[in-house]
């Protein structure tokens, strides 16, 4: 992501990079990005309150998020009378999880964040050394 567009060097960020080279992308967790849907091929966005739901998601994921916006700023004292398995982070990994194993062969880059946490992975798979080679940025 470039925060000061003046300084930037690079025309292309790494998704877009990815995608040109074939890489299978995904976005799962919150969003630290400019980045929209229509941009990777995989989308799962999540904020702190909730987040992607689909035909498979548990029937107490809308009460949990609801209990969740009733909550100031999602800082509780007690326990969450949910299961784990509505809990977004939870999700989060499932999505990750089921992303990596339906990829196939492919290679593929995924970035992953937890709201709660504010933490951002990026996980590229092999082979890196051509994604390395496509990103490098011409000095001439």
């Amino acid at each position: 992501m470039n925060l000061d567009a003046a300084d930037a060097f690079l025309t292309k960020d790494l998704h877009q990079v990815a995608r040109e080279g074939g890489y299978r992308t995904e976005l799962t967790g919150k969003n630290h990005t400019y980045l929209k849907s229509n941009d990777v091929e995989f989308w799962r966005e999540y904020g702190q309150d909730g987040g992607h739901r689909d035909a498979d998601s548990q029937a107490e994921v809308p009460s949990f998020e609801q209990w969740l916006k009733n909550r100031d700023m999602n800082v509780v004292q007690e326990p969450t009378p949910y299961p784990i398995e509505v809990q977004p982070s939870y999700r989060i990994v499932s999505e990750t999880i089921r992303f990596v194993r339906e990829k196939g062969d492919h290679p593929f880059l995924l970035q992953v964040s937890f709201p709660e946490l504010g933490s951002v992975a990026i996980v590229v798979s092999l082979p890196q050394r051509q994604l390395a080679k496509d990103i490098e940025p011409s000095r001439t």
